[in-house]
């Protein structure tokens, strides 16, 4: 009896019970075996024996490459003695042939005939007599597995892989810390979705705000100073995300690149947290109440305070926020290179390139916010180009050379706290408006002007809903700017402001 036959029938006898049979030309019909052909050597033409053809099934054969008997005793191993007996049923009638037993009798031998074939089979003598193909493989087929590699040493792989902003990266470390302090600094495929579920119900426990040299403290201690604590205002769910997210993304990442068998972070939701932005816009009543602030409406000549961030930077960060709708950190990263003209047209050009030559960093949240945006004619009105040349004439690169970038790399931090200081003194903080707020009030500002969407999508940076939306380069700065001219801001009283800009 021939051994390899007897193991590459069982072999296909079970790929034919798992669905995982190899097509050959006894299975298919004349046609199809001819398209199967065609299909293999990439041609409309039957090259049936063409050198081209049988490399490319040579090549297909090899890729799935295996020896007599790896699925049979694959599938021994595994499956119950009643599975696999019945497939041996070719080979026990021919032994009864070759002994000339007749198949109709003698059936109480079928079984213990079966058992001993297998035992033959498996055994070592018997598995010598099967050649072995060589495997058509360049490299060995190693693992990808590192189970015991430490979260410090993965944040540094996905950083390198996926380049993280600095503000993301210190968010992930934060998180990687508060997590080892919690669970311990054990490998990643020893993280198990219990623990953290565990760590998102700890740091649920977190207070909304605590002293600095609170937040040095391990994370073990930080929770067991306030998690018991009664009347503490908790930690959003939109910050609890953010703890757990960032350990969520490397083990993702892990997963993707097969460091462990499975994603362990997949799943686990936080209760209460949306992606949908929860700030809300400034009512048309309380932006006349905040540019009805000194800020706005003293000489503007008049110094107010003696902060970091300068009254002049200050108001012309809320003359644009309302003018524009751009971030807050669009508009502190401005360089006067920025301020353009294009058509008679004067334009901001919103942009993340890199000017080596003064050391200037720039960010933008998507490919999406890179755009170009006309000065509204208010903004003009009230003397910005002037400031612009003003600037210009002192040799200052930026548009805001007082806002100074933290050790992230964030240049409005400072700003946006006085910011949200002037907002909430002039119009309240229940519920809280904050400066992204001009954001939303810009979207519904352009709306109640009938500006079409896509034109306000452009103006904002906002990605196109559609794959039409995302061909061309947009409307022209031209196009934009007459839009722009119908948000007219009368619900403000302006006199007060034109006035002190004098």
């Amino acid at each position: 009896m021939d051994v390899a036959f007897v193991l590459k029938e069982l072999d296909d006898a079970v790929a034919d019970q798992s669905g995982d049979h190899r097509a050959t030309a006894q299975d298919m019909s004349s046609a199809d075996w001819i398209a199967y052909r065609k299909k293999l050597a990439g041609s409309d033409s039957d090259d049936e024996f063409s050198p081209e053809t049988l490399a490319r099934i040579e090549a297909i054969h090899a890729s799935v490459h295996r020896d007599p008997g790896e699925l049979w005793f694959s599938f021994q191993k595994r499956a119950p003695r009643r599975r696999w007996r019945p497939l041996l049923s070719f080979a026990v009638a021919k032994i009864k042939r070759e002994l000339k037993l007749p198949e109709d009798t003698n059936r109480g031998i079928d079984e213990p005939l079966a058992d001993a074939l297998a035992d033959a089979l498996g055994s070592a003598q018997v598995r010598e007599q099967v050649p072995v193909t060589p495997s058509a493989r360049r490299r060995a087929n190693s693992s990808r597995l590192q189970p015991d590699m430490k979260l410090d040493a993965l944040e540094s792989k996905w950083i390198a892989a996926r380049k993280p902003t600095p503000k993301a990266q210190a968010a992930t470390k934060t998180a990687v810390r508060y997590f080892k302090s919690y669970i311990g600094d054990v490998g990643i495929g020893e993280i198990t979705p219990n623990d953290l579920f565990e760590f998102r119900d700890a740091v649920a426990g977190l207070p909304k705000s605590m002293p600095r040299v609170h937040r040095m403290m391990e994370f073990v201690d930080i929770h067991a100073l306030y998690a018991e604590g009664s009347g503490i205002d908790r930690i959003s769910p939109q910050s609890i995300k953010k703890y757990l997210g960032a350990l969520q993304a490397l083990l993702g990442f892990a997963f993707q690149e097969r460091f462990i068998p499975a994603n362990t972070g997949a799943g686990i939701k936080v209760e209460g947290y949306t992606k949908k932005s929860t700030r809300r816009p400034f009512t048309k009543d309380e932006l006349a109440q905040l540019f009805a602030a000194e800020l706005f409406t003293t000489p503007w000549s008049y110094p107010l305070s003696k902060s970091k961030v300068s009254d002049s930077t200050l108001r012309w960060l809320f003359l644009l926020g309302l003018c524009t709708g751009a971030r807050i950190e669009e508009l502190g990263q401005i360089l006067l290179a920025d301020i353009k003209c294009e058509q008679g047209i004067p334009y901001i050009d919103v942009t993340d390139y890199v000017m080596d030559e003064i050391d200037e960093r720039k960010r933008v949240k998507t490919d999406g916010s890179i755009r170009v945006i006309p000065l509204h004619p208010k903004l003009i009105a009230l003397g910005f180009l002037d400031y612009v040349q003003r600037m210009r004439s002192s040799g200052a690169v930026r548009l805001f050379p007082d806002l100074v970038a933290d050790s992230l790399g964030v240049k409005t931090k400072e700003a946006s706290r006085r910011a949200n200081r002037l907002i909430d003194n002039a119009v309240g903080d229940h519920p809280r408006p904050v400066f992204y707020s001009f954001r939303h009030s810009y979207k519904d500002l352009c709306r109640d002007a009938n500006i079409p969407k896509d034109a306000h999508d452009q103006l904002m940076g906002h990605s196109p809903a559609d794959v039409g939306g995302g061909y061309g380069l947009g409307r022209a700065i031209g196009n934009l700017a007459a839009h722009l001219k119908r948000v007219r801001f009368l619900f403000i009283d302006w006199d007060p402001i034109n006035v002190a800009a004098k």
